[in-house]
């Protein structure tokens, strides 16, 4: 029917070409999966360089062109791929009060190697702000890492188990990695769960 070949820097950037070659001359249609983090509002696509208006080509979650395709025809799609906060159901009981953070497809997580120890003393600010940045050395070079605002509790009870006075918290810029890179910088505590700051 065609050869479709991609070519993208996904899951780090929000676009995709797809190159198509067809191998017949009667229509058929090219169905592009959607996943549901995109918002429709800020997916744009392009076929050939042309815009397309894609209000009425979205159907079940797939991109679906229909027309006689070329032997060099390309798809481009482009969208926003912005740092969101996903909450667990209240019955995980571990993760009251807790948010991940994901971006595209990708879930986050903190390592004490970037935050230092007791990462169950850090909270992740109610009011979301990330920013994103390649890392450019060892392990993580060329992942797209966050640095979220952030702070940390400072119990007043010295080295008590309990006190009366009630803890304090410093301002701190948190230092978040994709998931699937933990654990390749020696031994230290791990969270994807954060406390969220109420």
């Amino acid at each position: 029917m065609a050869d479709v070949s991609m070519e993208s820097r996904y899951p780090w950037e929000g676009k995709v070409c797809y190159h198509v070659a067809a191998k017949r001359t009667d229509a058929f249609t090219l169905a592009i999966h959607i996943p549901s983090y995109i918002k429709l509002s800020e997916l744009r696509a392009e076929l050939n360089g042309t815009p397309l208006e894609i209000k009425d080509l979205i159907k079940d979650g797939y991109l679906c062109l229909n027309r006689n395709w070329g032997s060099s025809d390309i798809v481009t799609l482009s969208f926003e791929m912005p740092v969101r906060k996903v909450y667990a159901n209240a019955n995980v009981r571990e993760n009251i009060g807790c948010v991940a953070l994901m971006r595209g497809p990708l879930v986050y997580c903190f390592e004490g190697v970037d935050n230092g120890a007791q990462l169950q003393a850090l909270y992740v600010k109610r009011e979301l702000n990330a920013q994103i940045h390649k890392e450019t050395e060892g392990v993580l070079a060329q992942m797209m890492c966050l640095d979220v605002a952030g702070k940390r509790m400072r119990y007043m009870g010295e080295d008590a188990l309990y006190a009366e006075n009630p803890p304090s918290f410093e301002p701190v810029t948190l230092h978040a990695i994709p998931y699937f890179a933990w654990g390749n910088r020696g031994l230290n505590q791990m969270r994807v769960w954060m406390h969220e700051e109420m």
